[in-house]
């Protein structure tokens, strides 16, 4: 039978955790983040695309922070729902099926860091930020971590879960629009998901540092917008490569940078004067391919992500960016589900996390500083083929 989310509070699936994280708090150190999630990934050789899948049944999401006549911003395309404040700023549909397929890509991002919802070393913030709160379960998450925090989430579509603890406030708001907040507000700024949605990452990134605390932490998390294999199963043919090559230009043609932008954090990060910056990188198998059980269980639910979500994903940018046929894009769609699907492919994305602290006066900020990087980041060890199956 297959398993379903838990209801209605929409805590965290129950994917089993990383070996090498068995205490998930207080915050990891780069130096005691898990590196199994980067080590050498077995291949089971036996591995089939018949194997079961997630089905998940959530509700809709709106704002509870929004009279109700402002909870019809919604306008419509393809079949699918989208928002309608600032209509076309964001290529992804806010309806239920999206809902779902962003509550999974949470919990596989946070199962590959033991269950943490930051890496960030915090220390009883009084105010945090969420940008882009999709589904607000992350917001719900931290707010239940720190309860004496103010956890604000901002996004353009309208947010209400079933169930929001009382410090949770969702608010409709572009973040590339001038900020109101007082400066030195927030304690902790989040930013995870977000290289398909920003045009001017430099100006956001000043935005944020200005509403930070001195002391305050910025982290930014992402699934860069591409796959990778380390023994050539992934080739630049394949209809996977060729859909991130098509959305590469639908978003270039909308002034975002969405392949580019991962690349470019570091350069970020010092330009505004963070200090104590680090950052570390996971391997995410897509599919059952990988040999040890609990990569091939997490493998299972980015392909259920990937391909659930592939028509939400799609839509917007090849239909209406960048003008090809409903019927084309569906068949070429067929073709990115049935590689998601091969067990010979063994493709996988790359996680990869950067927080740092705005400098107290007075303190050396920017480029006097060095960033500590998880020796993992840089390495990104290879994916070997293992002989024997593992039991799932």
């Amino acid at each position: 039978p297959r398993p379903s989310f838990p209801t209605p509070q929409r805590r965290r699936l129950r994917l089993p955790r990383a070996s090498s994280q068995q205490e998930p708090r207080p915050p990891p150190s780069l130096n005691t983040m898990a590196s199994t999630d980067m080590d050498n990934i077995e291949v089971d050789s036996s591995s089939s695309s018949a194997d079961s899948t997630y089905s998940s049944k959530h509700g809709a999401v709106s704002t509870c922070a929004l009279a109700a006549s402002q909870r019809d911003l919604n306008t419509y395309e393809n079949g699918r729902r989208y928002h309608g404040f600032r209509d076309g700023r964001y290529m992804l549909p806010n309806d239920d099926s999206e809902q779902e397929r962003i509550d999974l890509h949470h919990h596989c991002l946070t199962w590959h860091f033991g269950g943490e919802l930051h890496l960030a070393p915090l220390r009883n913030p009084r105010r945090i930020l969420d940008i882009g709160a999709g589904s607000g379960l992350w917001c719900i998450s931290i707010a239940e971590e720190f309860p004496e925090a103010e956890v604000v989430g901002i996004d353009l579509s309208v947010i209400d879960p079933p169930w929001t603890p009382p410090n949770v406030l969702f608010v409709v708001e572009d973040a590339e629009d001038p900020w109101t907040c007082p400066p030195g507000h927030f304690d902790y700024i989040h930013l995870s998901s977000m290289t398909g949605c920003i045009q001017s990452w430099p100006q956001l990134l000043r935005q944020a540092t200005a509403a930070l605390a001195p002391g305050g932490f910025l982290e930014l998390v992402d699934h860069t917008a591409y796959f990778l294999s380390d023994d050539n199963t992934t080739h630049p043919s394949h209809y996977t490569q060729r859909w991130i090559r098509a959305h590469a230009a639908a978003f270039a043609r909308q002034g975002i940078p969405w392949l580019e932008a991962t690349r470019e954090w570091e350069r970020w990060f010092a330009a505004a004067g963070y200090v104590d910056v680090a950052s570390t990188a996971r391997k995410a198998p897509v599919g059952t391919w990988p040999k040890k059980r609990e990569l091939k269980m997490v493998g299972r639910w980015w392909r259920k992500m990937f391909s659930d979500g592939l028509e939400g994903l799609s839509l917007r940018p090849l239909v209406t960016v960048l003008g090809w046929g409903k019927d084309e894009t569906r068949v070429f769609l067929d073709g990115v589900r049935a590689e998601l699907e091969d067990p010979g492919i063994h493709a996988y994305g790359r996680i990869m996390a950067m927080w740092g602290r705005r400098p107290f006066p007075g303190e050396v900020g920017g480029g006097d500083a060095e960033m500590e990087t998880d020796e993992v980041t840089q390495g990104m060890a290879g994916i070997q083929t293992g002989e024997t199956a593992a039991s799932c």
